[in-house]
């Protein structure tokens, strides 16, 4: 007998077995066996037509909203599973569509038919089951939950209050629509006479978007314009709840809109920065190939920088609301605003850091493009720059550690927009907090050099700092500074001799930015790291030495002495360095 005949056999036989009632308790697994005998093999029309009957009984067994759910929820009756036979997939499809329906039907009577303690249960089931029942038909990929978007509506709606809130908790997770959701929460964010359901509707909003950013990551659920809308709209419709007496309303309001921003650059709308790699060097004739390539990344630049426009524009027009709230006197809503002021600093930075790597475009004659027009209304922090950041750098010295450091991060992420409060960003190296500290120096390097020079004293003090973090921050920021950092030389003589390695070599790193008239002035302590048993420290001081030229030559007997070092590397550096420094006679 052949395996196809054998396997016929058994389906027929299992099918006939399973026209005897499944128990109560158990219609759905009683379901899911049937579907699963039916998936590995292609089948003859009468075990087609028998299959038919016993998952149509099967189906019917399903007598409670509960049961009709998880049978939804099964992975092998899913559209998308991959099944042989194709009359047995479509009868599957067709056959779930079908109870899909009726439990739509099921849940609208529970809803007009059913008492509150129904219609609680009911709201909590969907909320606990969020987005996560595959589609009626496998072209739709947004969920079968989002059917319900209407029933779920007309819960978060009940008159009473348990009801209400359990549904507006539903309506956050079930990837509604937002043109569907949106103004639900809005209006009872703003109308609504309990506190109860205001905090749930600025925190639905929220999950809205927590929900909607999750199911772009997983792939083709979410498209990337359906979440764009969804930050936009949240980021509009809760800034109602910034006017809220309730400090826990204004707190997750102000919560909602970072987590709109942190949806736009958590799931990359705006992409990284192009590599220098990516580009051929400065005045190299191109390729047609390349100019094509030069074209596709200008042109999808410029798509993303459409894309996000309106979530940039509702991130503008809700700063002043952001700005008022710092003015509270709560802290807790004070912190959600500097941390709203942050994530939408974040999305600013990297749309202006993307738009920035395209800058070698221009450096190369054959490619005439500015990549700059493409910021053009892009900066949602323009008029905040020129009058409201005194507000937040005076949270730079407020007694609540957190709020410093939120202050912190923000100008951080501001970069170089940050210069008007330099002074402070200044005082703040003092911070007795670490991370404050390392904020203030990294926020410093993005300003131009001849604004910092009053900083390099305070700059050079934290070489010495206990936190390797921030002494190798220290060193950066004075590289960035170049030549203007001449005022940092002696404290970098002593940076170097002490410390961890990696703080010392950035120290010399440092030096080797600064002119040699005035970093010559370093000498002896780099004579004195050329002896370290550390080959890395030896390695970096020789460098340093060598690139001071003739103006090192009083180094050059403890280099010859390198010659014979263990270390090739170092080896190579002090002979290089020697040639270097000792002019070859004419």
């Amino acid at each position: 007998m052949g395996k196809h005949r054998i396997w016929h056999c058994l389906a027929i036989l299992f099918l006939a077995l399973s026209q005897y009632p499944a128990r109560a308790d158990d219609s759905v697994e009683a379901l899911r066996l049937t579907v699963q005998s039916m998936a590995s093999s292609l089948q003859s029309d009468d075990v087609i037509n028998l299959y038919k009957q016993t998952l149509s009984k099967r189906a019917d067994d399903l007598k409670t909203i509960d049961e009709m759910f998880r049978a939804l929820s099964l992975d092998d009756w899913k559209p998308e599973k991959e099944i042989v036979d194709p009359n047995i997939k479509k009868i599957n499809i067709d056959m779930r569509a079908a109870v899909g329906e009726r439990l739509q039907k099921e849940i609208r009577r529970a809803i007009e038919k059913g008492d509150a303690d129904i219609r609680l249960a009911l709201a909590n089931h969907i909320a606990e089951i969020g987005p996560t029942i595959a589609s009626l038909k496998q072209e739709d990929r947004a969920g079968y939950m989002r059917l319900l978007t209407m029933e779920v509506i007309d819960l978060a709606k009940d008159r009473v209050l348990a009801v209400k809130q359990e549904g507006l908790r539903a309506l956050g997770n079930i990837n509604a629509r937002t043109k569907d959701a949106v103004p639900v929460f809005r209006e009872i964010l703003g109308k609504d006479a309990e506190i109860g359901p205001r905090r749930l509707a600025a925190d639905g909003l929220g999950q809205l978007v927590r929900v909607a950013a999750h199911l772009e990551r997983k792939g083709a659920i979410v498209k990337r314009p359906e979440l764009i809308e969804a930050v936009e709209s949240t980021i509009r419709a809760v800034s109602i709840g910034l006017k809220d007496g309730d400090v826990e309303v204004q707190t997750l309001s102000l919560n909602t809109m970072s987590l709109g921003a942190q949806a736009v650059w958590g799931t990359k709308i705006i992409d990284d920065p192009f590599r220098a790699r990516d580009f051929a060097p400065p005045g190299q004739k191109l390729t047609e190939s390349q100019r094509a390539d030069y074209n596709r990344m200008y042109k999808e630049v410029e798509r993303e920088v459409d894309e996000i426009r309106p979530v940039v524009m509702a991130m503008r027009d809700q700063i002043p609301a952001v700005r008022a709230a710092l003015d509270s006197n709560q802290p807790a809503v004070q912190l959600a605003a500097l941390r709203a002021l942050e994530d939408f600093g974040v999305v600013s930075m990297r749309i202006r850091q993307r738009v920035r790597s395209l800058q070698r475009l221009i450096e190369n004659q054959e490619v005439i493009v500015d990549p700059s027009k493409l910021m053009i209304g892009m900066n949602p922090f323009m008029e905040f720059t020129t009058r409201d950041l005194p507000a937040v750098a005076a949270f730079l010295r407020h007694p609540d550690l957190r709020l410093r450091r939120a202050a912190g991060r923000f100008f951080e992420v501001l970069e170089e927009e940050s210069l008007p409060v330099l002074p402070a960003l200044v005082q703040a190296l003092s911070d007795s907090d670490r991370f404050i500290r390392l904020g203030a120096l990294k926020t410093l390097g993005f300003f131009p050099g001849d604004k910092v020079a009053v900083a390099i004293p305070a700059i050079a003090v934290l070489l010495s700092d206990y936190d390797i973090h921030v002494r190798n921050q220290a060193a950066f920021t004075i590289e960035a500074l170049g030549p203007r950092a001449k005022d940092a030389v002696p404290a970098l003589s002593q940076a170097i001799l002490k410390r961890d390695v990696e703080a010392r070599q950035a120290a010399m790193l440092a030096l080797q930015k600064i002119p040699v008239e005035w970093s010559k002035e370093a000498l002896p302590s780099l004579i004195e790291c050329i002896k370290e048993f550390d080959p890395r420290v030896a390695l970096a001081a020789v460098q340093t030495i060598g690139r001071m030229g003739p103006a090192a030559a009083s180094a050059v007997p403890h280099l010859r002495q390198l010659l014979g070092h263990e270390n090739e590397d170092v080896r190579r550096a002090a002979s290089g360095a020697i040639l270097s420094i000792v002019p070859i006679p004419k």
